[in-house]
């Protein structure tokens, strides 16, 4: 038998099997050919795989909901929250949180969520403290809406996930968060004395 250094070929008696054996060693001389060329062209600097060429991209959209469960799972504290997808779920879930009033935001991977308005009902506001006798009545003017704020445009996000939280008394309000910055392609770490509503005003009125 004749060894190649891909291809092991043995003798064979059958026409169809050494018809198979050529196409083989054909399609193995072709590889080894490509290969060469591609080193060649390489060590010239006139190929540049594709991989070095491009620009990286990153795909990590993560609603609210999904990041605070992410936090809770490394002992981070968010306040007690539950996502909800129908009117119907958000009424159930709402008796099962303390107080009498609960925290409804909507969810779209957009800021400015509290500012925004919906489109088909001109309901304003995607973040809202209501009493408990209300969440439905308030989720029913938000799930399956278009949420409209500053950074989506005018044609706004599909709204079709609630986040219910827990009503806490804030004290004192900080911002911190870790962008990946388009610029650098790393991260970038933006942080606030007086907290994240309305950041991109903040951060033009007060830069430091």
């Amino acid at each position: 038998s004749s060894t190649h250094p891909a291809f092991t070929v043995r003798p064979l008696r059958a026409s169809s099997e050494r018809g198979e054996a050529a196409k083989l060693s054909q399609a193995a001389m072709s590889l080894v050919s490509a290969r060469s060329s591609l080193c060649r062209g390489l060590r010239r600097g006139s190929v540049v795989p594709p991989a070095v060429g491009a620009v990286q991209r990153r795909f990590l959209n993560l609603h609210e909901y999904q990041a605070q469960k992410i936090f809770g799972d490394f002992g981070v504290g968010v306040p007690k929250n539950t996502p909800v997808f129908s009117v119907q779920e958000a009424v159930e879930k709402a008796a099962d949180f303390p107080g009498d009033e609960v925290v409804v935001k909507s969810q779209v991977l957009a800021g400015g969520r509290g500012l925004g308005h919906f489109k088909e009902n001109s309901f304003q506001g995607g973040v809202h403290i209501v009493p408990k006798a209300k969440v439905g009545e308030v989720a029913d003017k938000m799930l399956g809406k278009t949420l409209v704020t500053k950074q989506t445009g005018a044609e706004g996000k599909p709204n079709n996930i609630l986040l219910l939280a827990e009503k806490v008394s804030i004290e004192s309000e900080k911002y911190f968060a870790i962008l990946m910055d388009r610029g650098s392609g790393g991260p970038l770490l933006i942080g606030s004395k007086t907290g994240g509503t309305s950041i991109e005003d903040i951060a033009a009125a007060d830069p430091s």
